[in-house]
C-alpha cells in the first residue's frame, strides 16, 4: 500500500531525478491546478481566488485546447448530504497534498461507519506512519510526472513561452541579453541599469503613445499604470526598480563612488524584471 505523503513524494523525485515540485503547479500555467483550487473554494474549504481573477482565468483557459477535455478528464468533487467533501477526482496532486494531506488525484471518504471501522482496524493492525485509512476509504497516489495532462501542459507552456518572446519589442530582447551579460560578468549595477531600461521600454510599448517616446518613465508612469495589465504590486515594483537605478552612483552624470549593490540583489532584480515582462506580455494577449 502506498502512502503518498511528503516522504513518498521526495523519494519519487529522487528516483526519477526530477524537480521536487511540478513546475506548472499554478493557476496561470495549468488548468488542472486551477480547477482543483476553484472546486475547493466553491464548497468553502478554502478562500480561493477573487471573482475577478477567477473570471479572467476562466476566459483564459476557455480559449485553449484544454477546454475540449471530456468530463472524465477534468477535476470533480463529490459532497455528502451535509455539503462536506466526500471525494475528489482528477485532482492536481499538489493541490490535494496542500489541502487534503496526500499527493493523490483520487480520494474518497468512507460511505458509512461500518466501512470506516474496517479501515481503521486495518490501519491499527499495520501501524503505518501517516496511514490515510483513518480518514479515507481510497487514495490513489499520483506523482506530477504521471499526471495525465502533464505533457500537454508542458507543451502548452513551452509554446506560450516562445510566443511571448516573439511578442517582445526587439529593443527589449537586446536589453535582456545585456542584463544577462552583466550578471555573467559579476556586474550587478550594470544589470540593474539594463533592468530599468527594459521596464521603461516595456512601459512605452504598453502605453502605445508616440508622445512619450522621449520621456523618462516618471514622466508618463500614470499613463502606463492605466494601460498595464499587471497587478498593482507589480506596477509599483516597476517604478521601484526604476528608482533603484536612479540612486546608483553610476546613474546620472557619473560618480567616483563604487556601487554597493550585491550580486544577489542584482540577480533578484533581473529575475523579477523578467517575470514582470512575461506577465505583462502574456496578459496582453488575453
Amino acid at each position: 500500500m502506498i502512502i503518498p505523503n511528503k516522504d513518498w513524494w521526495q523519494e519519487e523525485s529522487s528516483k526519477r531525478s526530477s524537480l521536487k515540485s511540478c513546475p506548472y503547479a499554478n493557476s496561470h500555467t495549468c488548468p488542472r491546478y486551477y480547477e482543483s483550487v476553484f472546486l475547493l473554494s466553491q464548497i468553502n474549504m478554502i478562500a480561493g481566488l477573487t471573482k475577478n481573477k477567477s473570471d479572467e482565468l476562466d476566459q483564459m483557459w476557455a480559449n485553449t485546447s484544454f477546454s475540449a477535455l471530456c468530463t472524465e478528464e477534468v477535476p470533480s468533487i463529490g459532497q455528502n448530504q451535509n455539503g462536506s467533501l466526500s471525494s475528489v477526482s482528477n485532482f492536481c496532486p499538489e493541490v490535494s497534498f496542500k489541502y487534503l494531506g496526500y499527493y493523490a488525484d483520487y480520494m474518497c471518504k468512507y460511505v458509512d461507519e461500518i466501512d470506516q471501522a474496517v479501515g481503521e482496524r486495518c490501519a491499527n493492525r499495520d501501524k503505518l506512519a501517516d496511514d490515510w485509512r483513518y480518514s479515507w476509504m481510497s487514495v490513489s497516489s499520483k506523482f506530477y510526472l504521471d499526471c495525465e495532462v502533464y505533457e500537454r501542459v508542458k507543451y502548452y507552456n513551452e509554446e506560450l513561452g516562445q510566443s511571448y518572446l516573439n511578442r517582445l519589442h526587439p529593443n527589449i530582447v537586446q536589453l535582456v541579453s545585456r542584463m544577462d551579460r552583466c550578471l555573467d560578468n559579476q556586474n550587478p549595477a550594470g544589470a540593474v541599469h539594463a533592468a530599468a531600461n527594459i521596464l521603461e521600454t516595456m512601459a512605452k510599448d504598453i502605453t502605445n503613445n508616440p508622445k512619450v517616446a522621449n520621456q523618462t518613465l516618471g514622466g508618463f508612469f500614470s499613463q502606463f499604470e492605466k494601460c498595464s495589465k499587471l497587478p498593482q504590486p507589480l506596477i509599483d515594483a516597476v517604478l521601484e526598480i526604476y528608482k533603484v537605478r536612479n540612486t546608483l552612483p553610476t546613474a546620472g552624470h557619473g560618480s567616483l563612488v563604487t556601487p554597493t549593490l550585491t550580486m544577489v540583489e542584482g540577480i533578484s532584480i533581473a529575475a523579477f524584471t523578467k517575470a514582470i515582462l512575461e506577465i505583462e506580455y502574456r496578459a496582453k494577449s488575453i
